[in-house]
């Protein structure tokens, strides 16, 4: 499984696009600051930010995660405990 450091990522896609915080953050619906903060790791955005932000790039936010991922002992969604 391959572990990305979104916040880097996130830096790395803005500038090859040719986009200054300002800019992403306008495009996205938020600040510079917070653009800045979330590429420093200052800030921890929910996944509908991130979206948003990503979009805002011209990209696709992609999750993949199996049930398998989860840790030991914890229910997958829609199922009672001790029945996964």
């Amino acid at each position: 499984m391959m572990v990305v450091n979104v916040a880097r990522l996130l830096g790395a896609r803005r500038r090859s696009s040719g986009l200054k915080q300002e800019r992403l953050a306008y495009r996205a619906g938020a600040t510079q600051t917070y653009i800045g903060r979330v590429e420093h790791r200052r800030a921890n955005p929910s996944l509908s930010s991130l979206e948003r932000i990503i979009a805002a790039i011209g990209r696709e936010l992609r999750l993949n995660a199996a049930a398998d991922d989860l840790p030991s002992g914890e229910a997958r969604r829609g199922e009672a405990p001790g029945t996964a």
